[in-house]
């Protein structure tokens, strides 16, 4: 079973020396967040930033009626998966799963734990971890995961709405996608 765990959360700020310590730690990576609050009455997103020897991961949740959703999402989703993938680095090498079934069973277990809490408000998601020399990226509703490089941009996900013709309805629909550096 997948527990909520701690995070790391902060929103970067280049000035700061904290930051340029971290961001050195992470082999250079820089992350941050911008949100804003738009017509609501509320924030409802949420994001969480962590990093782990090996791994850095970063999540962001936009809240529908209400933050319950997002917030759960946020405590929850990555430290299931990697509750999840210690458990199979136990099991056999040919018995194992991929990360990229892994990174799904913990986006379907997430969804679990926010219904089994009664939450009646719902959370697009965006996850990008950095697996040593590998991305995964995965999404949930219209929530994009896109990498800059030196010659330009690319999407990494595919945004998903109940409308559309090949998603079929109520759902939850999930795409991710596995590239190396």
């Amino acid at each position: 079973k997948c527990s909520e765990g701690a995070m790391f959360s902060r929103k970067a700020n280049p000035e700061e020396k904290e930051f340029e310590s971290w961001r050195q730690r992470m082999g250079g990576i820089a992350a941050g967040v911008c949100e804003h609050i738009g017509m609501r009455e509320a924030m409802e997103d949420a994001h969480a930033v962590r990093d782990r020897p090996g791994c850095f991961s970063a999540e962001v949740f936009d809240g529908h009626y209400g933050p319950l959703a997002a917030r759960t999402a946020a405590a929850f989703l990555i430290p299931c998966f990697w509750s999840l993938h210690s458990r199979e680095a136990k099991k056999p090498e040919e018995a194992r799963r991929s990360d990229m079934e892994l990174l799904r069973d913990a986006y379907m277990r997430t969804d679990e734990a926010i219904l089994a809490r009664g939450i009646m408000g719902g959370t697009t998601a965006a996850t990008l971890l950095l697996l040593g020399t590998r991305f995964l990226a995965a999404n949930v509703g219209d929530a994009r995961i896109v990498i800059g490089t030196a010659g330009g941009s690319k999407l990494l996900t595919m945004d998903h709405r109940p409308e559309l013709p090949e998603e079929g309805g109520d759902d939850l629909f999930l795409s991710a996608k596995e590239m190396d550096k």
